[in-house]
């Protein structure tokens, strides 16, 4: 419950602190845990490291994948996607960033015009936690 508060009470550094952005891709592998909301979908791919962000949404707006790791929950980082809805997937390589043997919690968010993330109207995902291989 703390890494879903730090996500969200961090939320508005997003501009400020983002660990990666995403560049457009095929998609996440089958099986990966993923964050579902209406706005956008976040998957994490264990095996490589590797954050996915969708943009569901033809509306403008970018979306995010705001992720922290068990070991430094007071550090959450993200991976953006402003390539668009018509893009489809994107991914943010974090390989020196996602250490071996530890458990990240992550969300898709989506992006307001004011460059933060936004949690109103059901847009952001669910927290999922999973382990880093």
């Amino acid at each position: 419950m703390k890494r879903l508060a730090v996500i969200m009470g961090i939320a508005i550094m997003a501009a400020v602190t983002t660990s990666g952005t995403a560049s457009a891709v095929s998609g996440p592998p089958s099986g990966a845990p993923c964050s579902v909301g209406k706005g956008a979908t976040a998957c994490f791919e264990a095996y490589g490291d590797v954050i996915w962000i969708k943009d569901n949404v033809k509306d403008g707006k970018g979306v995010t994948a705001g992720w922290s790791l068990a070991s430094a929950p007071d550090d959450p980082r993200w991976c953006t996607n402003t390539l668009g809805s018509d893009a489809g997937w994107a991914s943010c390589g974090m390989a020196s960033e996602i250490p071996e043997n530890d458990e990240i919690s992550f969300r898709a968010l989506v992006v307001g015009s004011d460059g933060t993330p936004e949690n109103g109207s059901g847009t952001a995902g669910p927290l999922v936690f999973a382990a880093t291989s």
